[in-house]
């Protein structure tokens, strides 16, 4: 409820391994002009020692989510987390 209270207007996950998904996710920014933004990332993960998780998350393409012209504007993002 709260992706969609904050403009989101689809919202998708998909499990690709045990260690990878696909995230799929359209956001209206609310700025009046700009069209809706849609991000498609997938993001990995491993246990790196004792108490460790690495993840990284990276633009992708997928057969399932091609880009809609004029509908959204494909946007990037690149993230490495470690906890």
């Amino acid at each position: 409820k709260l992706h969609y209270a904050g403009g989101g207007l689809e919202r998708d996950a998909i499990k690709l391994s045990d260690h990878s998904d696909l995230f799929h996710q359209v956001i209206d920014l609310g700025v009046p002009g700009f069209t809706p933004r849609e991000w498609l990332v997938r993001g990995l993960w491993m246990r790196q020692g004792i108490g460790s998780i690495v993840t990284a998350y990276e633009d992708v393409e997928h057969e399932d989510f091609t880009e809609q012209s004029g509908k959204y504007v494909r946007a990037s993002s690149l993230a490495f987390w470690r906890f």
